[in-house]
């Protein structure tokens, strides 16, 4: 396991050092969708292992709050939520959808998966939980990528897919915390090799957010774990 995080972390500095020791915006000319997955690779590559489960098909992949788009004109930049899926043997991608707003109340798998990203933007926290796809059930696991403000909610999360109800190891969670960390800085760069791109300087004040979900959201949300505390 910890050859694992330890290939992370040297994907995210073969990754991260060349924007100092070259005058080129490396980060930001790669491919986003590879170069987040470089940081991930082993996760991707060898979920059985992390997750400590008997299965092999697995879908992958990580949902993103706030990446500044390297297409923006010089002088501004905005920013974009989107879902990368790096492995798919499920073949279920296209069934989720692709950002947790607005709820899709029509599909139940499709729900319970925007609820599950929900619950872990806006407690923080780690999930592992059943969902049911084609009356099929499912194991979601779900991670926070931390905001490099600790104050503020996460950047976004880690998550895997899995056939059936096999319970992970019982320290996944500070794994996939670990991999999420160094996620954060992967972003955290990549969004300064953006500004730098556009000629833009990284606003010195900061104010701490919170996370903002709809009401109806927020009270199902409230009601779900207040029906899991009480059990």
């Amino acid at each position: 396991m910890y050859d694992f995080i330890d290939n992370s972390i040297q994907s995210l500095n073969s990754n991260t050092c060349p924007i100092i020791s070259t005058p080129d915006n490396f980060l930001c000319q790669q491919d986003l969708a590879e170069g987040l997955k470089s940081v991930l690779v082993d996760l991707v590559e060898r979920p059985h292992y992390i997750l400590d489960v008997d299965q092999t098909k697995f879908t992958i992949g990580t949902f993103i709050k706030n990446i500044l788009d390297k297409d923006s004109q010089i002088g501004q930049t905005s920013s974009v939520e989107k879902t990368f899926f790096f492995r798919d043997d499920l073949n279920i991608s296209q069934r989720l959808p692709h950002t947790p707003y607005p709820l899709n109340s029509e599909q139940a798998g499709s729900f319970q998966f925007q609820i599950a990203i929900l619950e872990v933007l806006n407690f923080n926290k780690f999930l592992c939980k059943e969902i049911t796809l084609d009356n099929h059930p499912y194991t979601v696991v779900c991670s926070p990528i931390p905001n490099v403000c600790e104050e503020c909610p996460p950047d976004g999360i880690v998550f895997s897919i899995f056939k059936g109800t096999e319970c992970c190891s019982k320290d996944i969670d500070s794994v996939l915390l670990i991999f999420g960390r160094i996620l954060t800085n992967w972003i955290a760069k990549y969004n300064d090799c953006v500004r730098r791109e556009k000629d833009l300087k990284l606003d010195a004040s900061h104010s701490h957010k919170k996370a903002e979900l709809p009401q109806k959201v927020l009270d199902l949300l409230k009601k779900q774990n207040d029906t899991s505390t009480n059990q």
